[in-house]
């Protein structure tokens, strides 16, 4: 299933859990730190994230799939224009295109 809903804090929340448990290395003053940066890093990605994905594109993903099936949305830098295709079709999958922009 492609989860498309809006989540505010998710992505500070997981930053923040991931930045202070890295910061358990340098310490309490290290956690403080690390939450910190993480939760900004969190808000920032998934900023960039709802900005950058088209979500007339998500819909469209979210109606081709069947019943317990799933969607990886990626974003590729490829060699050639269709390495990530044949990966994918190798694997039985099928690829949609989206420029973004």
């Amino acid at each position: 299933m492609l989860d498309a809903q809006a989540r505010p804090f998710r992505g500070a929340a997981i930053g923040a859990i991931a930045g202070a448990l890295l910061g358990l290395l340098a310490g309490p003053l290290g956690v403080v730190t690390g939450f910190a940066a993480g939760a900004g890093a969190g808000v920032l990605a998934d900023a960039a994230g709802s900005a950058l994905l088209d979500g007339r594109f998500v819909e469209s993903v979210a109606a081709t799939l069947a019943p317990g099936s799933a969607a990886v949305i990626l974003e590729a830098k490829e060699a050639t224009p269709f390495s990530v295709d044949n990966v994918v079709t190798g694997f039985g999958g099928k690829v949609m295109r989206h420029a973004l922009g």
